[in-house]
């Protein structure tokens, strides 16, 4: 359903603005900044509510209190095939390839739009699509949390399917826009995203409101085909 790369991308910015939050928190505790004026710029500048800001500096405090310096360790980075509006490394197939042996495919997130773009279920024996089922089986190993948004299942090679540990489906009530009300009041634009356990079958919802997210990223943006892709001959 709608809302998929809405979805894995605010998914995405919630993890990156968590960590960039407790950094900034490490950074009032050490420079010894009052609680409130600490609470206030954190308020200001992720624009979230005081309690979620109060947690994160009690957080700071203790990490930093445990590990010191450690606290600072590097985090996983965003990789996205979309342009987001927060900091990431853009995706395409050159990057894979001109990466696929070093760490910056490691310790992230990767995002990938239209996934089918990439392991194509009827082009399962290319050898582009070969390398990427290579990898995807090494994820646990390289840290990666890989996120495929895509119309169907089946359109995704067969074993990379089996490999899918969570199923997220979207669901995306588009109506008017009502910025009159609260959010909690707006009846409609809302995104419920439905994740399955494939193991377990267990289900849990994720309910957001999508316009608060739509500046993250162009939602229109389309992934561009490769050359090799638009190979076509023609009679």
């Amino acid at each position: 359903g709608a809302g998929k790369s809405l979805a894995s991308t605010t998914m995405a910015y919630i993890e990156y603005t968590k960590r960039e939050i407790l950094r900034t928190a490490i950074d009032y505790v050490l420079t010894d900044k009052t609680w409130d004026k600490a609470l206030d710029a954190i308020v200001q500048q992720y624009r979230v509510g005081a309690k979620f800001a109060e947690a994160q500096l009690n957080e700071a405090l203790r990490i930093f209190q445990e590990e010191g310096e450690e606290a600072y360790r590097p985090e996983k980075k965003i990789i996205s095939t979309n342009h987001l509006n927060f900091p990431h490394q853009h995706f395409d197939r050159q990057y894979f390839v001109d990466h696929l042996e070093d760490e910056e495919l490691e310790d992230c997130i990767l995002l990938l739009d239209e996934s089918y773009l990439f392991i194509d279920s009827r082009r399962t024996s290319a050898k582009d699509n070969l390398l990427f089922q290579y990898f995807t089986a090494q994820t646990r190993k390289r840290n990666v949390d890989l996120y495929l948004c895509l119309l169907h299942r089946d359109m995704i090679d067969k074993r990379i399917r089996r490999w899918i540990n969570v199923r997220g489906t979207c669901r995306f009530n588009k109506g008017p826009m009502d910025d009159h009300l609260p959010i909690s009041k707006r009846r409609y634009n809302w995104v419920t995203v439905t994740f399955t356990n494939i193991d377990s079958g267990s289900e849990r919802r994720w309910r957001f409101y999508g316009p608060a997210f739509w500046y993250l990223y162009d939602t229109d943006e389309r992934v561009a085909f490769t050359r090799r892709q638009k190979e076509i001959s023609i009679d």
